[in-house]
């Protein structure tokens, strides 16, 4: 489900790759949110965690199609609108282009 630069990006992996400088993640969980991710068999952890187990705002592909475009919005930019960086990650797939197109929307 996340791919390995959001894991990286969040302090997972190895030290030369996610503790640049001994600086610690590029961006906090609490700050991620990973938006129409598909889950297949146990691509939903990376190593021994499943990221449902982290603070990270998971809005798999099911809830994206349930929720309506202002409530996923929403959901993200409660999220990603705090002090500091944040992470935006949209899976690619079948949907995506509709949702963007209505997020555009939304925000003008």
């Amino acid at each position: 489900m996340a791919p390995l630069d959001l894991a990286l990006a969040t302090g997972r992996g190895p030290a030369a790759l996610a503790d640049l400088d001994g600086l610690g993640p590029l961006v906090r969980d609490e700050d991620v949110a990973l938006v129409g991710c598909r889950v297949v068999g146990d691509n939903d952890r990376f190593g021994g965690e499943n990221i449902r187990s982290t603070a990270i705002s998971v809005l798999d592909l099911h809830e994206v199609r349930r929720l309506s475009t202002r409530d996923t919005l929403g959901r993200v930019m409660a999220t990603v609108t705090g002090p500091g960086p944040a992470w935006i990650l949209g899976a690619p797939g079948r949907g995506c282009a509709r949702r963007r197109h209505h997020a555009r929307r939304f925000a003008e």
